[in-house]
């Protein structure tokens, strides 16, 4: 089946609304909604750009929630195909976003921000008819950056 203009805006729009309840759910500190609509039932965590020497590692959606405790979300680009005649909707997409976070500990205020790689699968949709089908499956935070010195604010292991 040719993937139509309206099937491209159908799957802009349900890829930014998964990412975009992320940061939400985030922010009301709502890990079932994280687990249950957001990530996949597998998830690949990349944090080597974070802690270097860290593994990659494949979590459940609950247990990958750990990594989504304070941050705001403020870009997001979707790397779509263009509707085509040629071929068909995708399955997979991958999506840059651009996240910050203000973390306080003694009065002391840092600005930490990075850019997220994510990756989103379209979901068995057959028995969730009417329900976005998007999921995130890869997250992969780069280029850390910091307004102060992070010792006695961040306890990164």
């Amino acid at each position: 089946m040719p993937y139509s203009e309206t099937s491209f805006l159908i799957d802009h729009l349900n890829v930014t609304d998964t990412i975009n309840r992320l940061w939400l759910s985030v922010d009301r500190q709502d890990w079932t909604t994280i687990a249950e609509r957001v990530f996949a039932k597998e998830v690949i965590a990349d944090s080597t750009q974070l802690i270097p020497g860290s593994p990659v590692e494949t979590r459940s959606s609950l247990a990958q929630t750990e990594w989504f405790k304070a941050s705001l979300e403020s870009t997001i680009v979707v790397d779509l195909p263009r509707p085509s005649e040629t071929y068909n909707r995708p399955s997979e997409v991958k999506a840059t976003v651009t996240g910050f976070n203000a973390l306080v500990k003694n009065t002391k205020t840092t600005l930490m921000g990075a850019w997220y790689e994510l990756k989103l699968v379209r979901e068995d949709t057959s028995t969730a008819s009417g329900k976005n089908p998007w999921r995130i499956s890869f997250v992969k935070p780069q280029g850390m950056w910091t307004t102060e010195n992070n010792s006695g604010v961040l306890d990164l292991k």
